[in-house]
């Protein structure tokens, strides 16, 4: 696709009004072709499971883990003032192997969580926030913008009835600002 193409994405738009515009993956760069198009889009760093061969990887994609990443978030907004900063998260991703969940905060019986694929999906998105709320109590998260967007309902293998918070036509949000 020709670079002209992706002149009004967010990306471009935010790094023509002085921010830097960075992206984070923790798989492989050639996942849907991102080396590619990224910078097309305006993002003038990318970082994926390459730039990162040392960090502890997981079982999806075989990348980079999420609570590795945090670090490198923090990392990029203590350097720049103006930033953009676009990260898919990977850990959370199905076929949610307990061998990368760390936090067991979440309690399945209590909450009456199917086990297996629902029970799981919800410890590692709890152990995701757990990190989130870290990174953010950081001085230099003060003041960003943060917006975590689900790109898809997770998908539910095995013969369990939908836990009553996961809606097929529904991807959740969360829109805060760090005080």
């Amino acid at each position: 696709t020709p670079a002209e193409k992706f002149e009004k994405c967010l990306p471009n738009y935010l790094k023509n009004q002085g921010y830097h515009t960075i992206a984070l993956h923790g798989a492989s760069s050639q996942l849907y072709d991102r080396n590619n198009w990224y910078p097309k889009a305006g993002f003038q760093t990318s970082l994926f499971a390459e730039n990162l061969p040392n960090e502890k990887r997981c079982t999806a994609f075989n990348g980079v883990c999420d609570s590795e990443l945090f670090k490198v978030v923090g990392n990029e907004f203590s350097k720049n003032e103006k930033l953009f900063f676009y990260w898919i998260t990977l850990t959370s991703h199905a076929s949610y192997p307990v061998s990368d969940i760390y936090n067991n905060r979440l309690d399945c019986d209590r909450l009456q969580l199917a086990k297996g694929d629902i029970c799981n999906n919800m410890r590692m998105h709890t152990q995701f926030f757990d990190d989130l709320a870290e990174l953010i109590k950081k001085p230099e998260m003060k003041g960003v913008e943060v917006v975590v967007v689900g790109d898809h309902m997770p998908p539910i293998m095995g013969d369990v009835p939908l836990y009553k918070n996961l809606r097929w036509q529904e991807v959740s949000w969360l829109h805060f600002k760090v005080k």
